[in-house]
């Protein structure tokens, strides 16, 4: 399915001058708050607290509200919880500190637990018959890591193991660069959880790493789909948000490079700067086109926040906040399901507490204990 373009208005309202007051922009940010325990800060941090004023906490709460209220809001589970929706509740309910949003992130987090697919997987782990079992892209593991951690859900831990041991099984080395990206996930998620992953991680790592063109996307090769080699810009997003990932639980030096050669092939080649959003993707060929996808934004700002947290550069900032500021003025209009919900908010809340925590005065993850897989 062809990525849907922007209507007029939208298009309008992207290239109009923007005087909206975001987090990250002109003030002093708001400093990171506290999550309940460094495995918590691993998997769901950074954050700062929300303002219902500022206009990116103004729309993630309305619209986390909606989409909570509504969940299951499709009769596939799969599909309801698709970019884990849990795991954006959760981040809410640490932004907000209100119970509310902690008791809709574990209805959601235990309904994706009890889901028949994540109980199958033991099946295919055993080589036996199995109907549902989704690739990593339908995993939503983080959410479950979180109910793991704050409730000692030995159910949902399971579920997370059971994910990487799967990884490890079948989809290592194969599959796009969103798939490779939630496989890192999930084996990183599940070393934070106290399991047996960390060699298999750096393995695919390594295979990622090795695969980045050396103009900096990752790329996918032709297929029936799309008859040339592409790349779609929101899995280099999701790819860099895994990174981020295993850098600041296990750290590697390799990781940062490789963030900062794929930021400027992003922002260099598929930016366009009047509609302040990416390309949906850099070709017009099969099913991917150039069409400007603001609502894919959020999937950006965790690499550019982490890459300005390490660097101190004010380019990334300047860079950083036009992307949250395009997600806020024209991704909002593209909220058509929980499905871009989660598109926008899985990550992007991260951005700003990057920047506080670059303005409070870190000048390394390894300062704040972020390689902190040593001592979970």
């Amino acid at each position: 399915m062809r990525h849907r373009a922007p209507s007029a208005a939208v298009v309008a309202a992207l290239t109009a001058v923007s005087c909206l007051r975001i987090s990250s922009g002109g003030t002093t940010p708001r400093p990171p708050i506290h999550l309940p325990t460094r495995q918590i800060e691993l998997i769901a941090g950074p954050l700062t607290a929300a303002d219902p004023a500022d206009e990116y906490d103004s729309l993630q709460l309305e619209q986390g509200k909606k989409w909570a209220t509504s969940f299951p809001a499709h009769p596939s589970l799969l599909d309801a919880n698709y970019y884990d929706l849990a795991f954006v509740l959760y981040q809410i309910h640490y932004r907000t500190n209100d119970a509310y949003w902690l008791e809709q992130a574990r209805r959601v987090a235990r309904a994706w637990r009890d889901w028949q697919g994540n109980r199958e997987i033991p099946l295919m782990l055993a080589q036996k018959p199995t109907t549902m079992v989704p690739p990593p892209r339908g995993f939503a593991t983080l959410g479950l890591a979180v109910l793991a951690l704050e409730s000692a859900d030995e159910a949902a831990e399971r579920v997370v193991e059971d994910q990487a041991r799967l990884v490890e099984l079948s989809w290592m080395h194969y599959g796009d660069a969103r798939e490779k990206a939630y496989s890192l996930m999930a084996l990183v998620a599940a070393t934070v959880l106290g399991k047996d992953h960390g060699k298999n991680a750096r393995a695919l790592l390594d295979t990622i790493l090795a695969a980045q063109s050396p103009d900096g996307p990752w790329r996918d090769e032709p297929g029936t789909l799309v008859p040339v080699r592409y790349t779609l810009n929101y899995m280099n997003g999701l790819m860099m948000e895994a990174l981020v990932l295993y850098d600041r639980a296990i750290g590697d030096p390799r990781i940062l490079p490789a963030i900062d050669k794929c930021m400027r092939w992003l922002w260099e080649k598929q930016w366009l700067l009047e509609l302040e959003t990416f390309q949906y993707g850099d070709v017009d060929a099969g099913t991917v086109n150039t069409d400007p996808a603001p609502v894919l934004n959020g999937l950006f700002l965790p690499a550019w926040g982490y890459a300005y947290f390490r660097s101190g550069d004010p380019v990334l900032r300047q860079q950083g906040d036009r992307i949250l500021e395009g997600l806020v003025y024209g991704g909002s209009k593209e909220i058509w399901g929980v499905k871009q919900f989660d598109e926008a908010f899985r990550s992007s809340a991260h951005y700003p507490a990057f920047v506080a925590a670059r303005a409070a005065g870190a000048s390394s993850e390894a300062d704040t204990g972020g390689r902190a897989m040593r001592k979970p």
